[in-house]
């Protein structure tokens, strides 16, 4: 059976982690402010380079305010991922759940109740995404592109950011924001200051850039980066700010914190991720949660382990109905 990531050149990993150490030197020197933020970039990038791929349990507890209500689910999962292929193995039970006032009855017969648990798995291996409905008993395979399922498109982008290390902890700080033509200057960006946060030293470093909304009114947002070169770059909080259209002022409407824990080979990754999302409430005036979520890492989650293809795989039961759209047809597993 192959394995990949033992395909993977060690020498470059150790290349990579001696890089890191350099730059976490090069930070406690730098004198200018020019000097912390190439650092701090070149940090960060390298820092995210260095995971290839991860496996193991995560539980996830969100919290999501919509029109209707609030839904709020608890999740464990097992994952596996090497670069953007992988396998989710999902356990959902719906703490609330939301439904609008007039609702029809069969919209309320239908909807999850509290307490109840769905099982699925999802996987993706670089050109289509399966999902496997447990409840069913029912897997459906499709393409990246358009599609008769295309809350599946939605469920595969789900699935990337969650087992992605890229936004949970670990940024490329050199290319958030929106897309600049090439060779065009990075303006935006600044070190603004040294901060110490959690009794480590950080890199305090800000983007701004102005955004076109729908009603061909301009904001301004700005991210907030706190960098812990003491801690492989990692970003242990981070936050989003906008002013423009109904923010009249500077208003936080995003932040994560993460604690972090070092997994070997020089490699620093999160331990527990934590997001809150606030919008403008009707009144216009205050900030109101719509999101609240919390990624906690079991302890013996791992990061660069060599992973075997079998195990990106999902294999459903002998018997189970499979929709294949990238083949056109339906039939059974064997």
């Amino acid at each position: 059976m192959k394995t990949i990531m033992s395909g993977w050149s060690m020498t470059r990993s150790t290349a990579l982690s001696i890089l890191l150490l350099v730059l976490v030197s090069s930070a406690c020197l730098a004198q200018s402010d020019d000097e912390l933020l190439q650092l701090a970039i070149a940090g960060c990038r390298n820092a995210l380079s260095l995971v290839k791929s991860g496996q193991g349990g995560f539980t996830v507890d969100a919290w999501v305010r919509s029109k209707n209500g609030v839904v709020e689910t608890d999740s464990k999962c097992f994952v596996v991922f090497v670069g953007d292929r992988y396998k989710v193995l999902r356990e959902k039970t719906y703490v609330q759940n939301a439904l609008p006032p007039d609702a029809p009855p069969d919209l309320v017969k239908s909807l999850i109740k509290p307490g109840e648990k769905l099982v699925d798995e999802f996987s993706y291996d670089g050109t289509a995404f399966t999902e496997y409905d447990h409840e069913v008993n029912t897997v459906t395979k499709t393409g990246t592109g358009e599609s008769k399922a295309p809350q599946l498109r939605g469920l595969h982008r789900t699935c990337s950011r969650l087992i992605a290390m890229s936004g949970h902890g670990l940024y490329d700080i050199g290319k958030t924001g929106p897309p600049r033509e090439e060779g065009t200057p990075d303006t935006g960006v600044k070190v603004v200051r040294r901060e110490s946060l959690n009794g480590d030293n950080c890199i305090v470093i800000q983007r701004e850039f102005p955004i076109k909304l729908d009603k061909g009114e301009v904001a301004t947002r700005r991210f907030v980066y706190w960098v812990n070169p003491e801690k492989g770059f990692t970003i242990p909080k981070a936050q989003h700010w906008v002013i423009g259209s109904q923010y009249k002022e500077w208003t936080l409407i995003e932040e994560e914190i993460t604690e972090v824990r070092d997994y070997g080979g020089g490699i620093w990754g999160p331990a527990k991720w934590t997001m809150q999302q606030w919008q403008i409430d009707e009144s216009g005036k205050e900030p109101m949660k719509m999101m609240d979520t919390v990624l906690t890492y079991d302890p013996t989650y791992k990061l660069n382990p060599d992973v075997k293809d079998d195990e990106l795989a999902i294999h459903p039961p002998s018997g189970t109905r499979i929709w294949d759209e990238t083949l056109d047809a339906t039939y059974k597993a064997p």
